[in-house]
């Protein structure tokens, strides 16, 4: 019974690997600094009431990574809106 179970997981298991269509192995989209830039923000908040010098660098830190990422958004945004228009290549 313990193993019909387990050949069975298996045969789910690898039929779910199987599925993804179109997805290259290795392939992915970059992280948005703004992912980053949300934990080093909240940590940065802690840190300031325990070590201030610490806690300070951790927020200028956290709030410069959350405005790249928002800027990088902006600019995929736009650069796929010009895209779909023909303007860029």
């Amino acid at each position: 019974m313990r193993d019909y179970a387990i050949d069975v997981l298996r045969e789910t298991v690898s039929s779910e690997v199987e599925a993804v269509p179109g997805a290259p192995a290795g392939a992915g989209t970059a992280l948005n600094p703004f992912a980053l830039g949300i934990p080093i923000l909240l940590v940065g908040i802690f840190m300031t009431f325990l070590f201030p010098p610490v806690g300070a660098a951790l927020l200028g830190l956290g709030t410069v990574a959350c405005l790249a990422g928002v800027a990088m958004a902006m600019y995929r945004s736009a650069r796929e809106r010009w895209r779909s228009r023909g303007d860029v290549r």
